[in-house]
């Protein structure tokens, strides 16, 4: 397994098992603390230009086989996007979230729109989000909810 840890708040390296990781070798740590309030809860697309640029300059986490990233505080969920995007093969997204993130907040990237920004990639076949017990699913037609995934099978959503 390859681990990344992108470390924004500072909270990532300090857990034992993550520490580990690092320690030993078979996981990456990518510093973008310096960012952080750039990417908290939404970003420009200049800020996440620049967070993809940090990702890129990282390369890949050392080890084989499927690879896992850590975000830290669910302030930065929309990091996701270039990090799905550079997956650039076909891949389903599983998102486990109170929230559905559905929501459309163009141009910036935000923590409760990013899925929409992964349904629009050509390789994602299909975003899998668990768990959302939020208002977000009352009347969400009115909250700009992605009701055409859900309709078409791009998007499936289990809430809690």
């Amino acid at each position: 397994m390859r681990v990344r840890l992108l470390d924004l708040d500072g909270s990532l390296p300090t857990q034992p098992i993550l520490a580990a990781a690092l320690d030993e070798g078979w996981g990456q740590r990518v510093d973008m603390r310096a960012q952080a309030d750039d990417l908290r809860l939404w970003a420009r697309p200049g800020a996440m230009n620049v967070a993809r640029q940090a990702l890129q300059s990282a390369g890949d986490p050392p080890g084989h086989g499927a690879g896992v990233n850590f975000l830290g505080s669910g302030d930065f969920h929309h990091l996701a996007v270039p990090l799905i995007d550079a997956a650039g093969e076909p891949i389903t997204v599983l998102h486990f979230d109170n929230h559905p993130a559905w929501v459309r907040f163009a141009p910036e990237y935000h923590c409760g729109s990013w899925v929409n920004r992964v349904l629009a990639m050509a390789h994602v076949r299909q975003v899998i989000t668990i768990g959302p017990c939020s208002d977000d699913l009352s009347w969400p037609q009115f909250k700009g909810g992605n009701l055409a995934a859900l309709a078409d099978g791009h998007l499936q959503l289990y809430p809690w």
